[in-house]
């Protein structure tokens, strides 16, 4: 559900960093939503070294964003995605990401539905599971120096 997902995302900017909000810009999930991000960005002081984004869509999105303003993406910024989508792989730079376990996913609500029926009760238990960081070549080390 994408409210863990943001859950977990402020709660590990909070620990990393002792807030959430500084970084975190909304989007719609879309490219052209991951562009716009960018754009609010680039009005701060400050930018950070990488961007994770709320879905591979925004982050193809922030990739074309940095590229068209002549940055180089991984070595001034690094760039994650999550879901994995079968395109991540056939951007330049290949996109780093969070691949779902999608076949999980469609056992557990298989098995949600068939206990459903019977009861009409809709379940109340809530099953998380973890995903796998698939390296590729929208990340890089993090730049020492700061932009110009």
């Amino acid at each position: 559900m994408s409210e863990h997902r943001h859950r977990g995302y402020c709660e590990a900017l909070t620990e990393a960093f002792n807030q959430s909000s500084v970084w975190r810009v909304q989007g719609d999930g879309t490219t052209e939503g991951g562009r716009s991000a960018i754009e609010r960005l680039f009005i701060r002081d400050t930018l950070p070294t990488a961007f994770f984004c709320y879905n591979d869509n925004s982050a193809i999105g922030v990739i074309a964003a940095l590229q068209s303003r002549g940055f180089n993406v991984p070595a001034d910024f690094s760039v994650v995605g999550f879901d994995d989508i079968p395109f991540a792989n056939n951007i330049t730079p290949s996109l780093t990401t969070i691949r779902q376990p999608r076949s999980q996913i469609g056992e557990i609500a298989m098995t949600h539905l068939l206990d459903f029926l019977p009861t009409r009760s809709i379940p109340t238990e809530t099953s998380l599971l973890h995903g796998d960081l698939i390296v590729r070549g929208s990340c890089s080390a993090p730049r020492m120096k700061p932009l110009d």
